[in-house]
């Protein structure tokens, strides 16, 4: 599949997508599964279907809010290691096709 360009987002992509997720900081309890909406990519980023996700050794401290990554609003998908096939891109990615065996 060619990723799609520009900030829309293409119509076979779904529109929800389920994500681990949490609506504050804490310890493990505050973590679940929840249905949130597929982000649109910015200019400089790729929108990746993920084939697995991983837990960073980080991941426990995102959780408990001592270590920000990303901007500071509710609900939080914490997790930022996975692999998969590139669907979407920014208007500003050079080389979609080169993202494609890239992890993320």
């Amino acid at each position: 599949m060619t990723p799609s360009r520009g900030a829309a987002v293409q119509e076979s992509i779904p529109k929800r997508m389920k994500a681990a997720v949490i609506d504050r900081y804490g310890g493990p309890e505050v973590l679940h599964v929840a249905t949130i909406p597929v982000p649109e990519p910015k200019a400089d980023e790729a929108l990746i279907h993920l084939a697995s996700a991983g837990v960073g050794v980080w991941d426990p401290e995102v959780r408990a809010g001592e270590w920000e990554i990303g901007e500071r609003r509710f609900p939080k998908v914490i997790g930022s290691d996975g692999a998969g096939e590139v669907v979407a891109v920014g208007s500003r990615v050079k080389e979609p096709e080169a993202a494609k065996g890239v992890n993320t």
